[in-house]
């Protein structure tokens, strides 16, 4: 009984570590694509590292 309950905790456990980490990964995207609101504009160039946060997300979108 008590093998049972600790696989559950730990099942427990492993889903909200990965959820905690979903929801760092989007707020990390919605500040990049704030940042990239504010900054951006059709009278201005933007050059991005390829190592940098918004290259990476904009990258995933293609």
């Amino acid at each position: 009984m008590r093998g049972k309950a600790d696989a559950e905790a730990a099942s427990i456990y492993a889903q909200s570590y990965d959820q905690s980490n979903q929801a760092r990964q989007f707020y990390q995207f919605l500040k990049s694509m704030e940042t990239l609101e504010k900054t951006a504009s059709e009278e201005k160039s933007l050059i991005l590292s390829t190592d940098s946060e918004l290259f990476r997300f904009l990258k995933e979108m293609e």
